[in-house]
């Protein structure tokens, strides 16, 4: 290797460590603001393109020996090895998805009376709308960097419940929040913590809740740094979690945080799981009877006579009469048509979104978008149910063995908030939310450190 290839082999791994810092930084700017993990994203990209120049300029990347391989599958090699992106497992479903977005709105761009080349419109509207997915790029860039720099992972983790845990803390003495717990409030208000919805708060307490109880059940916490790799310190995150997402007050919440903690339990062993299914019961009975707002939210859910399920079901046949107007491409990520409902959001006045993943995606990418919708979400679940196998825990040696744990603790967590953001998907739009998106495409990326113990996975790719 020669003077220069070394200097750029050592300023990639300079840099490489930067981007691990940066990471930090964006870990603990999830609960907070969306413009500070804008600025972060857009930093680390920039970083990103400088690293993966100084790996071609050093040569110090791996590329398939087999020469079998078609030149467009080694360039294909070539490329991702030089961005850091090898084994990325998410990064051809969520192209399939970008994909079909992005067909979607050429397909409606096509069928609208435009007054430029109907072509040329039909190309705006699908970038336009391929442009919505820019939260996505938060994967691959987090992921290149965790693999190229696997030691911030733990500082990561341990940045974001920092935050996340006082973000929840802080819901306690939140004005609206002390109103309602004191009785000086007629009705029902969410907190939100730091952020200014109730449902991106909710949304990445699924996320941050799950990871927490699957490091903390499994063992994982032991490899985060300082003093989060005490078990009292794990315990305090889960319950202050558990906290700020009852008072966040979104039923769809909790109903997939319940279903994720049932997925943490039943993954480890059956004993976990009874205890799960016991601390739920215990949780939702507290809850329920000493906070106000908790119990009319649930009485409300049960009377029905909560005017939220009534617009719900509008909303649901809305999405379903867009949705037949155009089966195949749906009516464009940009063209979901308003629904007035101002009985039962007279604050806002109408809907913009299907209240439901599944029906949003279906009334505005057709069949396609669906589709591929459910493709990404299958290969999610079917890696993170192998990685979190049980086996990842075998290595002999104590060291390999906690990272091992660690690993196994990180897929648990990703397996069990897919599950509940999925259930809760059911019944609100949280992959639309962009908190919630950067924050799970983000944890996502932890899967870099993960895949490297599991023993069907390349290692170092």
């Amino acid at each position: 290797m020669s003077q220069t290839q070394t200097k750029s082999a050592l300023w990639a791994d300079r840099l490489s460590v930067w981007q691990g810092y940066l990471l930090v930084l964006f870990a603990a700017f999830m609960p907070v603001s969306i413009t500070a993990l804008w600025v972060c994203l857009i930093a680390g990209i920039v970083l990103w393109i400088s690293i993966s120049l100084l790996v071609w300029k050093s040569g110090s990347f791996e590329v398939p020996v087999n020469k079998t391989v078609s030149p467009a599958a080694w360039l294909g090699a070539r490329f991702f090895s030089i961005a850091g992106l090898s084994g990325a497992q998410f990064l051809v479903p969520l192209l399939v998805f970008a994909v079909a977005v992005f067909a979607s709105g050429f397909a409606v761009g096509l069928n609208e009376k435009a007054v430029q080349s109907p072509f040329q419109h039909a190309l705006q509207v699908g970038f336009n709308s391929l442009f919505t997915l820019q939260t996505f790029l938060v994967y691959p860039w987090a992921y290149q960097a965790f693999k190229r720099a696997p030691q911030f992972a733990g500082k990561s983790l341990a940045a974001a419940f920092l935050v996340a845990t006082l973000s929840c803390l802080y819901t306690l003495v939140e004005p609206k929040v002390v109103a309602q717990l004191t009785g000086r409030a007629p009705h029902y208000l969410q907190a939100t913590g730091f952020l200014e919805q109730p449902m991106a708060f909710a949304g990445q307490l699924q996320v941050f809740l799950m990871l927490a109880l699957a490091l903390l059940l499994a063992g994982g916490y032991k490899k985060l740094p300082l003093f989060f790799q005490k078990q009292s310190t794990a315990i305090a995150i889960v319950l202050c979690l558990i906290l700020g997402l009852v008072l966040a007050s979104e039923r769809s919440a909790w109903l997939g945080a319940i279903f994720g903690v049932i997925v943490v339990g039943s993954r480890i062993s059956r004993k976990v799981f009874l205890s799960s299914i016991i601390g739920l019961v215990l949780v939702g009975g507290l809850s329920y009877g000493f906070v106000p707002f908790v119990q009319n939210r649930v009485n409300m859910a049960f009377s029905g006579s909560d005017k939220s399920f009534a617009a719900r079901v509008d909303i649901y046949k809305h999405a379903l009469e867009a949705f037949k107007k155009d089966p195949i491409f749906g009516c464009g990520v940009k063209r979901f048509p308003k629904l007035h409902a101002d009985t039962a959001m007279p604050d806002k006045g109408y809907f913009d979104h299907a209240h439901s993943n599944y029906l949003h995606i279906l009334a505005t990418t057709g069949v396609i978008g669906l589709a591929a919708y459910i493709y990404l979400l299958a290969v999610i679940l079917r890696t993170t149910v192998r990685l979190s196998a049980p086996s990842l825990s075998l290595a002999k040696e104590f060291d390999a063995a906690q990272t091992a744990q660690f690993s196994q603790s990180i897929a648990l967590g990703l397996l069990a908030a897919t599950a509940a953001l999925c259930v809760s998907g059911l019944f609100e739009y949280n992959f639309g939310t962009g908190h919630v998106r950067l924050t799970y495409f983000f944890a996502l990326a932890f899967l870099a450190v993960a895949a490297g113990f599991d023993g069907s996975a390349e290692s170092g790719s």
